[in-house]
This record gives C-alpha cells, sequence and structure tokens, in this order.
C-alpha cells in the first residue's frame, strides 16, 4: 500500500472508531444512564427497569445476522447512513413522544434494528477492505471507541440529565448523530475503491492465463492414465501446429499445461485458431509455445 493510500486507510479507522464510539453510546450507554431517571418518571419497578435494555439487547443479537446480509448487498456506507440517521430519528422521538412503559420497550427495539447496522461488523468491513498488514492494530483502534463510549457518555450525559431532565440529555444525544455521525457515515467512511460489497468481479481472459501460470510456477501438477494419453495426443497437434505457424518447437508442452486448458475454455470457448493465435502471438515469447499449445488444445475440441 502506497502512502496516499495508507494515510486514507488511517483516516477510515479513526472516522470508524469514532463512529462505533457514537453508536455504543446510542444504543448501550445512554439508556443505562438515563434509565434510573426514566424509571422516576414513570414510577417504574426495578424489575421493569431491565426490561426494555434486556429485550434490546437481545433484539441487537437476532439482528446482527439480517444486518450482516444487508451490508454485504447493499455496501457500507448505504447501510451506515441509514442507519445513524434513523438512530438519529429514534433517539429525537424517544426525547419528545415516549409517555408510556410500551412505548419504551418499542423504542428499544427500534433502535437494536439500526445500531445492528452500524456496530463492529461494519467497521471490520471497511477496515479488512483498507489494510492487509496492520489489521489488528487497525481493528484496535476501532474497538477502543466501545470503550470510550463507556467513559465519555455517560460522563457528558449525566451532568446534563441531572440539571435538566433526561429528555434533554437524551436529545443531546440526538444531536450528536444527527450533526457527526450522520455526515461522517455518509461523506467519509468509505471502503477501498473497488470493494464495495456489492460490486461483482468477473476475471477477463488475461487474468486466468495470468493467474493459472503463476500456479504453475509454484508447483507441479501430477496426470493419471487417461490424461496421459491425452497429453501425448496432443503434444503431436502441438508440433504439428508449430510446424504450420513457421514457429521453432524449442519446448515440449509440460503436464501442468492440461489444467491451463481447462482455464482457457471456460473463458474463451468459441475462440477462433487464427484469433487465439494472434492474441498469443503479442504475450511474452517466455511462454508463448506453452500457449500455443493449449490454445490447440482448446480449439481442436470446440
Amino acid at each position: 500500500m502506497d502512502n496516499s493510500r495508507l494515510s486514507v486507510g488511517w483516516v477510515m479507522v479513526f472516522t470508524a472508531g469514532l463512529l462505533n464510539c457514537l453508536q455504543a453510546g446510542t444504543f448501550f450507554m445512554t439508556p443505562t444512564t438515563l434509565m434510573p431517571l426514566i424509571v422516576k418518571e414513570f414510577d417504574l419497578t426495578i424489575a421493569q427497569a431491565s426490561i426494555p435494555i434486556a429485550i434490546g439487547k437481545l433484539c441487537y443479537v437476532l439482528f446482527l445476522i439480517p444486518g450482516g446480509v444487508l451490508v454485504d448487498h447493499f455496501g457500507v456506507r448505504y447501510c451506515l447512513s441509514i442507519a445513524f440517521l434513523g438512530l438519529a430519528i429514534l433517539t429525537s422521538v424517544y426525547a419528545v413522544c415516549v409517555n408510556t412503559f410500551g412505548e419504551i420497550i418499542l423504542m428499544h427495539i427500534a433502535l437494536s434494528a439500526f445500531s445492528s447496522t452500524s456496530g463492529v461488523p461494519v467497521y471490520a468491513v471497511v477496515v479488512a477492505s483498507w489494510f492487509t498488514e496492520k489489521l489488528g492494530l487497525a481493528m484496535g483502534m476501532v474497538l477502543s471507541g466501545f470503550s470510550l463510549a463507556g467513559t465519555a457518555i455517560p460522563a457528558i450525559l449525566a451532568p446534563i440529565a441531572r440539571a435538566y431532565g433526561w429528555r434533554v440529555a437524551m436529545g443531546t444525544m440526538s444531536s450528536l448523530l444527527w450533526f457527526v455521525a450522520a455526515p461522517l457515515s455518509f461523506f467519509v467512511l468509505k471502503e477501498k475503491p473497488g470493494k464495495d460489497a456489492h460490486e461483482d468481479f468477473t476475471p477477463t481472459r488475461a487474468t486466468v492465463i495470468d493467474e493459472v501460470e503463476l500456479e504453475l510456477e509454484d508447483r507441479g501438477l501430477g496426470l493419471n492414465s487417461q490424461e496421459k494419453y491425452l497429453f501425448a495426443l496432443f503434444s503431436i497437434a502441438y508440433f504439428a501446429l508449430q510446424y504450420q505457424s513457421g514457429m521453432p518447437a524449442l519446448f515440449l508442452p509440460t503436464a501442468s499445461d492440461l489444467s491451463l486448458i481447462q482455464r482457457l475454455e471456460q473463458t474463451s470457448p468459441g475462440a477462433s485458431f487464427k484469433s487465439s493465435l494472434l492474441v498469443l502471438a503479442g504475450q511474452n515469447r517466455k511462454v508463448v509455445f506453452r500457449r500455443t499449445f493449449c490454445t490447440s488444445f482448446t480449439l481442436i475440441k470446440v
């Protein structure tokens, strides 16, 4: 990774850590910090106070799997943007409109749904797309956002709640989502270009040839009895082809060529002999004889 991409990668790490802090602060820390005041206002028992939080966390676990499917299908940016927009709207509604115990439970279920597509699994996708080295350090910095949320969010909200009430404190958290988390998730955080989850990759014929050649250089492939018979047969075709095209037969085909033949058949099953020969002639002379043999085999079968 060059220096410019490395710098952008670290920006993504810091952004992901901050967003992780805000998401954890919204779903995990804010309800826990404000629940004593909520219990007092609604005249709830201690047993009732734990029910909304417990139901919310259970739903969060259940929503993580479909949330991961959504991230794979739509990509990180869209899922994070919608998730933080949803969290901002819900916290605003929580601060203004919630008046019954049942509404509190429904609000925590809704918060868990949007939190499932804005948690650590999403940031892991982003970090993995930018880093092949120092991945552990990058993920550690992202995960530190959760610990920061456990320290910073209660320290911010508790004095506000004590002075102005829990609804104002919830509105403060909502403001952080509206003016910090939502813009960062939409305008800053992104996967490495070409690594979007919804982007398909279709290998070209040249790409397949290069990949197979690397495999052939790294290891030799054996032949069974039937493949040995075919190998001998198409070796004759190889020499006949070189004789016809005026190319000296300096190299014999190797046993590993059958693997390359199968890959060539999948990428260009309908190629003509002359067009394939012209393409192969422009390649590296070091491997032109092997490629010519493999193309002749493919064309004979067609």
